[in-house]
């Protein structure tokens, strides 16, 4: 789990940004004034682990990482810096013990855990060394870091969330490479999900939709109808679920934009759930788009779901029924100053959060106030 994060970029220059080192809990939502910052730290967090997972080969201009986690093999903290393309420092320590060091001229050192001792090497400094180590036998703190990486699920849900991406070809070739993409891919998160777990994902998805009120029976990856893709030789696959009160199949394409995002998220948060494993799933406008109730609910589901599985919740939203839907032991409160964002959690200002409770009044309430101070 990550358990906190600090990042800067373009330090000194008019485009400096700063995120102060902000605390995370399992279940987390990020609330601010429109250009806060919120939608910019959650792609913080996805740039995170795309250079952790290997996705990224191309280091940034500039930027500075500072992030602790709390997974399988203890506490680790790690410190990435880049500047003018070039990785200038990398440091990674586990339980306090340093295993992994370089410097901006690409000289560095590891730890070999079958060896028992450090192994000096020497490194292109426009990549970075972690991503590049994963050896279970060796490094089992590099694998465990591109492990969590690689699970990491973006889901900008204020958008259309690939409801115009379909499947050429046969089902059983398309693969999915990790759910971690700029644009989530539903088509291939489903299928790649459904191959590894079956009828109960299905079943999930759709007691889900329930949930939120959506009367369907079944969600299926199917080829939809040739005369919907005159100019095709082959129709693509994509989604179909089955509406119960129309009695018929109603493709992505055909479907409403908010049933359409529900359906993504209900597909991602269970893809998260039933891998079983120590991930992060950030989704960034929360509700956007749905009526109250079916924003409430589905707050509930994605609360619900990483907290009865290993998964990391982090929402953002300003909405105010989400915001009051909320817990405010989960919020963090983004405040711009210039170039620095800082978060105001019950955890760094208890007294402000606590002292609310006393108020009766409600979240949104604690929000517009700025009672988080």
């Amino acid at each position: 789990m990550l358990k906190s994060l600090k990042y800067s970029e373009s330090a000194g220059q008019p485009q400096e940004w700063r995120l102060e080192r902000t605390e995370f809990g399992r279940v987390n939502l990020l609330v601010g004034k429109n250009s806060t910052g919120k939608s910019r730290a959650m792609n913080t967090l996805a740039g995170l682990a795309h250079i952790l997972s290997g996705k990224l080969s191309v280091v940034y201009q500039s930027g500075a990482f500072e992030a602790e986690f709390e997974l399988e093999h203890g506490a680790y903290e790690l410190e990435l810096h880049m500047h003018a393309g070039n990785v200038v420092r990398e440091v990674l320590r586990v339980n306090g013990a340093l295993v992994l060091e370089r410097s901006e001229e690409g000289r560095g050192k590891i730890w070999f855990e079958q060896l028992q001792e450090f192994v000096s090497f020497e490194l292109d400094p426009r990549q970075f060394a972690l991503p590049n180590r994963r050896d279970k036998l060796q490094h089992p703190f590099a694998v465990e870091l591109a492990e969590w990486a690689a699970g990491v699920t973006l889901v900008p849900f204020g958008s259309e969330l690939g409801k115009r991406e379909l499947a050429l070809g046969q089902v059983a070739i398309i693969q999915s490479a990790g759910r971690l993409q700029d644009r989530p891919s539903l088509i291939n998160v489903y299928i790649s999900s459904f191959v590894a777990y079956g009828a109960d994902y299905d079943h999930a998805i759709v007691r889900g939709m329930r949930k939120l009120g959506y009367s369907i029976s079944a969600v299926h990856a199917k080829q939809l109808p040739s005369d919907l893709f005159p100019g095709l030789q082959e129709a693509p696959i994509g989604l179909v679920i089955h509406d119960d009160e129309l009695n018929l199949e109603i493709p992505q394409t055909h479907m409403s934009q908010g049933q359409y995002r529900a359906l993504a998220l209900v597909i991602h948060l269970n893809a998260a759930m039933f891998s079983g494993s120590e991930t992060l799933c950030l989704i960034d406008d929360i509700g956007e788009g749905l009526d109250y109730e079916r924003a409430s609910l589905l707050v509930e589901i994605a609360i619900e779901l990483a907290q009865q599985s290993q998964f990391q919740l982090v929402m953002t939203s300003n909405d105010r029924f989400v915001m009051n839907k909320v817990p405010l032991q989960y919020w963090a409160v983004l405040e711009r100053k210039k170039h620095t964002v800082r978060a105001y959690t019950a955890r760094n200002s208890p007294q402000a959060f606590e002292d609310f409770k006393f108020l009766g009044l409600s979240n949104f309430d604690f929000f517009t106030a700025g009672r988080y101070h």
